[in-house]
């Protein structure tokens, strides 16, 4: 994701899921990386998933909050 090669990385977060579909930081990654590519929807899905694993989660919280206020 930092290289911003977010294909590349929702598809590694996605096979990092399907090891451990309760790691929220993969959980908010995804969504950042869908949000970096307009994918609004399914960002929002993956920061809601982060948040029912962790309800007070801040960075899933803030990056959720903004992209509503879009």
């Amino acid at each position: 994701m930092d290289l911003g090669r977010y294909e590349e990385a929702i598809k590694a977060y996605d096979n990092a899921l399907r090891v451990s579909p309760k790691d929220i930081a993969s959980w908010y990654n995804k969504g950042v990386s869908l949000e970096k590519l307009d994918k609004v929807k399914d960002a929002i899905e993956a920061y809601n998933t982060a948040l029912k694993l962790d309800p007070e989660f801040k960075p899933a919280l803030k990056d959720k909050e903004e992209l509503l206020k879009n």
